[in-house]
């Protein structure tokens, strides 16, 4: 007991605090391992509650409720002022920048882990990142772009073209920020001639689906998993369509062939949506529901798959029956008859009727020669028009003075004679003035026949002038 001194008491307090120390422990150095290991003895935990062993030799009179040490002398500690921490921002390494998006196909864009840095934080997701609109106001829950925090990545299904721009807001713990502006263009979809739409109503409300891009996302990643593709990179959706309270999404498989109709493709991925009565299979509820319950599926073919396809038909192994001997001899002997026998018979009688009708027309068109050969004979020796060669018409007579050719050294005229008129005699002709004959009148028949007249080789006299 001597080596415990103590160092105070205070009454004034609930509970009262007894303060000691042992004298046993170096006073030159200090004893560190010993002092921890005296005070494990008398404590239960790190917290400071009392060892049973305390309280056994305390009870009755005493029960201690926590236990603590303070270093003394040279085993006291100074507490030297602690700076506060210093917090740099976070800046941004590699923006974001640009965006590009489709209409009608599910857009997931995941911000790289080297978009931003910060020194204290140097793990990324440690950063907390939020999108806002130009204005720095939160997007709304109807907008077609959102933004996941957790997983840092852009999802939505754009309805038609559009150029926005947001802000990527970056926080780090201490609550600096660094803002990345970025710019999200929607462009229009290529137009292609797809062969087979596919349509799924679900029993969702219009616009409860319509204003949720992220229960959109959740139906696009179901149709995949259905598919078992990679992602919804294949799939392009037409506008969704209200039908009641339900919801028609509409969509194309860009993975298949527009060039041709791939009738065995569209049938494997049918199967995967129908079972054999053409019902929705039981893939599709068990993948969709709870979530969506799927009413109709439907598959329309267009384009170059409008045309019937042909069915693939599984040859079904049938049980053979033992085969009667006899029975094979005589079907052998009428597949013979069938095989031989009656297409010799069938093109022997063409051939006949063939040779008939070829010695028929022969005979009629012997018969239509000799016809002709008579009517000539017959006509031969008939009176007919007379043939009248040219040479041997007529000239015919000119009808009227033609003008004198003048000739280019020709002289005129001389004048004719002066008689006096006294002495001039007269003579009384009493005949009958001079008549030209008529002009020779050709038939009907000679004029057909008439021939150029030739030029005239003389020159013709000049004309009477009066004096």
């Amino acid at each position: 007991m001597s080596e415990i001194t103590v160092r105070k008491v205070v009454f004034n307090t609930q509970p009262v605090i007894f303060s000691w120390s042992n004298d046993s422990l170096a006073t030159s150095y200090c004893p560190k391992p010993e002092i921890e290991k005296l005070f494990k003895v008398l404590t239960a935990n790190d917290r400071g509650d009392p060892s049973r062993e305390l309280n056994a030799a305390l009870s009755p009179e005493l029960r201690a409720k926590k236990v603590s040490y303070q270093g003394m002398g040279v085993c006291e500690e100074i507490n030297t002022p602690i700076a506060p921490p210093v917090n740099y921002p976070p800046f941004l390494r590699n923006p974001v920048n640009h965006i590009n998006a489709t209409v009608g196909e599910l857009l997931i864009f995941r911000v790289p882990k080297d978009t931003f840095y910060d020194p204290e934080d140097l793990d990324t997701f440690s950063l907390n990142l939020t999108l806002l609109t130009a204005d720095r106001q939160e997007i709304p829950s109807y907008n077609w772009l959102q933004f996941d925090s957790k997983n840092r990545e852009f999802f939505g299904i754009p309805k038609k073209t559009s150029r926005s721009e947001y802000q990527l807001v970056c926080v780090d713990s201490g609550g600096l920020l660094v803002i990345d502006s970025l710019e999200v263009v929607v462009y229009p979809a290529p137009r292609l001639p797809y062969n087979v739409e596919f349509s799924m109503t679900i029993e969702t409300l219009y616009d409860k689906f319509i204003n949720s891009a992220s229960l959109q996302k959740k139906f696009v990643e179901k149709l995949v998993e259905i598919f078992g593709d990679k992602n919804a990179s294949h799939i392009h959706f037409l506008p969704f369509k209200q039908k009641q309270h339900s919801t028609v999404a509409t969509w194309y498989n860009k993975s298949l062939s527009v060039d041709k109709c791939d009738h065995e493709r569209i049938d494997r991925l049918e199967a995967v949506m129908k079972n054999e009565e053409l019902g929705i299979s039981n893939r599709v509820h068990a993948i969709m529901e709870p979530d969506f319950q799927v009413s109709t599926i439907k598959m329309l073919l267009t384009s170059n798959c409008k045309v019937p396809k042909p069915k693939y038909h599984v040859p079904k192994v049938e049980e053979k029956l033992p085969v009667d001997e006899s029975a094979q001899t005589t079907s052998s002997s009428d597949d013979y008859l069938l095989t031989f026998i009656i297409p010799v018979i069938v093109i022997a009688i063409m051939t006949f009727f063939a040779l008939l009708a070829a010695c028929i027309l022969y005979r009629r068109r012997r018969t239509g020669k000799m016809n002709v050969l008579e009517e000539g004979r017959q006509s031969y020796g008939n009176k007919g028009i007379p043939v009248i060669f040219q040479e041997e018409l007529d000239e015919k007579p000119e009808a009227g003075t033609k003008a004198p050719a003048i000739l280019k050294d020709e002289k005129p005229p001389l004048a004719p004679p002066e008689y006096s008129k006294s002495g001039s005699l007269k003579f009384r002709d009493d005949s009958e003035p001079y008549h030209p004959p008529p002009p020779f009148a050709r038939g009907p028949d000679n004029s057909k026949q008439s021939r150029p007249k030739p030029a005239p080789t003389y020159r013709k006299p000049p004309p009477y002038v009066p004096p």
